[in-house]
């Protein structure tokens, strides 16, 4: 009876949080992140990744305040974000099925940010260099940055590119690369056939 009651007021905690993903723009880019954090597009599903991870609290208010920072503001009421890791992305253009991993001192401020985006902890994506009026990064689709790594200034990396653990990045990295040290350089580069297939 007792747990019957404790698990209906947690269900009530998070209405206001179902009601604002239901009008949400950006839907369905946060069903793929749940389906990243192991779950499906259900409302429960939505209800226990915000009781349980604070890391995903962070990638669904920082979505939610794209389209509004009142109903951002009232969410953080509800469901305090992990303090440990930061998002910020400049032009609101973030796409689904962005996971973190452990997220411990992890800041991630990009121009943008591409679909499948996979982040460890102690990582910096941040400002640097200007390039071209711009003075953080563009990510890609499908890139994975590892544990300690550093990646700042006006620079593109690629699409399904790996940097490596520990690495410091103020270079571009084209597509399919994998990047790692410091300084960075390239220790795998898959090559792109003339039928747009990935050798």
């Amino acid at each position: 009876m007792v747990k019957n009651f404790f698990l209906i007021l947690a269900v009530l905690r998070s209405i206001p949080a179902f009601i604002v993903f239901l009008t949400l723009q950006e839907k369905q880019a946060v069903i793929e992140d749940m389906q990243r954090f192991g779950e499906n597009e259900s409302l429960w599903s939505l209800h226990k990744l915000l009781l349980r991870s604070k890391l995903f609290r962070r990638i669904f208010l920082t979505r939610v305040s794209f389209e509004s920072r009142i109903k951002q503001k009232i969410l953080r009421i509800f469901y305090k974000p992990s303090e440990d890791f930061t998002i910020d992305v400049v032009s609101k253009k973030m796409g689904g099925g962005f996971l973190v991993s452990h997220g411990n001192s992890t800041i991630v401020y990009a121009q943008s940010i591409g679909k499948n985006f996979l982040v460890h902890q102690n990582v910096t994506v941040g400002r640097g260099k200007k390039i071209d009026g711009n003075d953080v990064p563009i990510i890609g689709d499908n890139v994975f940055i590892g544990t300690g790594a550093i990646v700042i200034g006006g620079i593109h990396i690629g699409n399904n590119a790996k940097i490596g653990a520990g690495a410091v990045v103020n270079k571009d990295v084209p597509d399919y690369c994998t990047v790692v040290g410091n300084p960075m350089r390239i220790i795998y580069k898959k090559e792109m056939k003339d039928d747009g297939t990935v050798n």
